[in-house]
Parts: C-alpha cells; structure tokens; sequence
C-alpha cells in the first residue's frame, strides 16, 4: 500500500524516526496503536519519488525508536533495549539480527559508529556506548 503526500506533508499515520540510507532514501518507523492492535510501520520514500511503499513487519518492535542506515541493514530501534536490523530487497523486509543494548533503556535514538553503539535512556538521563 502506497500513502500519497501532500506537498511536504508526511504520511497519515503515526511516527517515530526517520532515517536515510546511503542512495538519499527516506525510512520511517512507527506504530499504529492500540485501537489497531499495536501493528509496527515501517516505510519507505524512495529518493526523488512522491509516494510511500510500506513493509509487512512481523516482528512487534515495542514502540518502534530510531531508525539508522549502518552501510548494510536498516537498523530500528524499539525505544526500550534492542535494536532490530532488516534487510530490505524486492520490496520484503526480513530480520537478519538484534543488537541487545545493555546498561541503557528507553532509547529513543541511537548512532552506529563503526562497532559501537552510542544510546541515551530516556529515563535515567545516561548515556552508554
């Protein structure tokens, strides 16, 4: 299912991060409540395209968090301790790890550097790499 925009108006649905990917392409994550049985959203604006492509997520990414482009995989976070990386070919999206963050949680964004991970907890005000 694609969302048109409108101008500059982002798609009709709840958002939690967006990040871009090495080639310009936008990437947002987020969840649709409670009222729609907590699904994860996870989309796509290819660069230079008007319309959305959304992706089947099977797996419940608990408040989906940040969303980062590590050279490979989508990396998104799920605003508590993990963070789940997908690859994304011929429009499927498939898991292929997670990244368990310790020390941390209620991450709501997070920056991969080489091997590590930099987070701040939401609640404790502390960051860990």
């Amino acid at each position: 299912m694609c969302v048109e925009l409108s101008g500059s108006r982002q798609p009709d649905r709840p958002l939690s991060a967006r990040g871009y990917d090495d080639k310009g392409n936008l990437f947002l994550d987020g969840t649709n409540g409670y009222f729609s049985g907590y699904q994860t959203t996870l989309a796509e604006l290819p660069k230079d395209k008007k319309r959305w492509i959304d992706f089947q997520v099977d797996e419940w990414l608990a408040y989906p968090g940040g969303v980062q482009w590590n050279g490979k995989n989508l990396a998104v976070g799920n605003q508590e301790n993990k963070i789940y990386r997908f690859s994304i070919s011929n429009g499927k999206v498939t898991e292929v790890g997670q990244t368990l963050l310790g020390g941390v949680d209620r991450v709501l964004q997070f920056l991969i550097t080489g091997d590590d991970v930099i987070g701040g907890s939401l609640d404790s005000g502390t960051v860990d790499v």
